[in-house]
């Protein structure tokens, strides 16, 4: 068992069932600011290898639930990016949440969180 499997069975033995990740300097090594003028097939390069493996790992797992936040508007392009940087994955099970305007926020809870 690889390391990140190991680390989806701790999540799991752990009742965790949500994964969500930041996507600027994290999932990939620099920062967009929201404003990539560029394809997403540029970015692709800069998706950490260790996120490759890690999101793959969580994939596979279909106890777990994965999302990628972020502040900022270009969820589109993010998608795109995981789309190509994980050829080989479900990358429709991934939620996108960022500041593009389209999603609503949960009924009964504030939109300045609980």
């Amino acid at each position: 068992m690889d390391k990140y499997t190991s680390m989806i069975q701790k999540l799991l033995s752990l009742s965790i069932k949500l994964v969500a990740v930041d996507f600027d300097q994290t999932i990939i090594n620099i920062h967009t600011r929201g404003v990539w003028q560029f394809t997403s097939k540029s970015l692709v390069p800069r998706v950490r290898p260790s996120f490759k493996q890690f999101f793959t790992a969580m994939l596979n797992c279909s106890d777990l639930h994965v999302a990628v936040v972020t502040y900022s508007p270009q969820t589109t392009l993010i998608r795109e990016v995981l789309e190509q940087a994980l050829p080989d994955c479900d990358t429709s099970r991934i939620h996108y949440r960022g500041t593009d305007g389209n999603w609503k926020g949960v009924k009964g809870v504030p939109k300045e969180g609980i």
